[in-house]
C-alpha cells in the first residue's frame, strides 16, 4: 500500500463517550481525607528527601521534600496539618517507598 503525503481518512475516529451512567448526576465536591500519604518517589529519579519531621505542622503548598538527586523533584503538601510519620508504605505497583503521612486539620 502506498502512502501519499497529505492523504487523510474521511470522517476521523469517533469513540463513544460512555457517559450513560453519570450523564444526569450532578458534580459533587469530594471531602478532603483525614489522613494523606504523599510518596517521596513520584518520578523516575532518586526519591525526594524529607525536609519536615514527624510532629511538624505544614500548610498547603509548603515544601515537604527536596529533590534527592539526578532527575529529582520537589514535593509539596496538598493539605495543611500535622506530619504524623515518615514511613515506608506499599506503592500501587507492589513495591515499597517512603511516604510523608499528614493528619489533615481541614483548614485548607
Amino acid at each position: 500500500m502506498k502512502i501519499t503525503k497529505g492523504k487523510r481518512f474521511s470522517g476521523g475516529t469517533h469513540i463513544p463517550d460512555r457517559k450513560e451512567l453519570t450523564a444526569d448526576i450532578p458534580i459533587e465536591i469530594m471531602p478532603s481525607p483525614d489522613i494523606v500519604a504523599i510518596s517521596l518517589s513520584q518520578h523516575i529519579g532518586k526519591p525526594s528527601v524529607p525536609v519536615v519531621n514527624a510532629g511538624d505542622m505544614v500548610s498547603v503548598g509548603q515544601l515537604i521534600a527536596a529533590e534527592g538527586g539526578f532527575v529529582g523533584a520537589n514535593v509539596y503538601s496538598s493539605v495543611s496539618g500535622k506530619v504524623a510519620a515518615i514511613e515506608e508504605r506499599y506503592n500501587p505497583n507492589g513495591t515499597k517507598s517512603n511516604y510523608i503521612v499528614i493528619e489533615n486539620d481541614k483548614n485548607d
